[in-house]
């Protein structure tokens, strides 16, 4: 579901090229959970260039430690491309076709940008957990690297601007879903109705409308 998803959108929107820096993302573990307030006074303690191992988990580029009153807080500021490549290889399964991956690619680094844009919040753009994408550090894949090298820079717009590219592995009851309104732009209101059930072998059961025809989608875009 969530391949057919991002493909939808990507045909949807506009696609356009986008020269971004680097991304600054709070590192998020079992060891490091907390996330610092708005109203949380910390202070850098640390900073330095090079490989950190977290966890079992490798990040490389710029580390910031700071410190708060609830404990240290990481920082790893790194190209966005690199970022990109860690969040495919964290957020995909294994035998993904690449075209799959060179979508999750763009769908990754729009939401990246995204929020770089945004600026909400002082210390970091995004975290490193599902709270916003799963970025697992660097590792090395040559099938997402090549995804990421031929979507470089590219990320989806509408009216000039990036989308929120919000995605996701499972979901219920699509139509109760907030979230689901911010789609209804992307995706034209063409599914109708999804309905859940659950049972032992968790079914998932979807009706959809299909296109009506190519005009249904210039006439919205008129």
């Amino acid at each position: 579901m969530k391949t057919i998803v991002l493909m939808v959108i990507m045909v949807l929107s506009s696609l356009s090229m986008v020269h971004a820096g680097d991304i600054r993302v709070l590192i998020l573990n079992k060891r490091f959970s907390t996330i610092p307030g708005t109203e949380t006074t910390i202070k850098k303690i640390g900073n330095f260039k090079g490989e950190l191992l977290v966890s079992g988990v490798r990040y490389l580029g710029n580390i910031e430690i700071w410190k708060g009153e609830k404990g240290l807080y990481l920082i790893n500021e790194l190209p966005i491309e690199d970022y990109v490549r860690g969040v495919v290889l964290s957020e995909v399964a294994d035998g993904w076709e690449m075209e799959a991956l060179k979508t999750q690619a763009v769908i990754a680094r729009t939401y990246a940008v995204k929020h770089i844009q945004k600026g909400t919040n002082r210390l970091y753009n995004l975290t490193s957990s599902t709270l916003n994408q799963l970025y697992r550090g660097d590792n090395s894949d040559s099938r997402v690297s090549s995804a990421v090298m031929q979507t470089r820079g590219e990320i989806l717009t509408y009216n000039g601007e990036p989308i929120e590219a919000f995605y996701h592995s499972t979901c219920g009851s699509i139509p109760e879903i907030s979230l689901f309104r911010l789609f209804a732009l992307f995706l034209l209101g063409l599914a109708e109705t999804v309905q859940y059930k659950e049972d032992r072998k968790k079914t998932w059961s979807v009706r959809t409308q299909k296109y009506q025809d190519k005009q249904l989608y210039q006439n919205r875009t008129d």
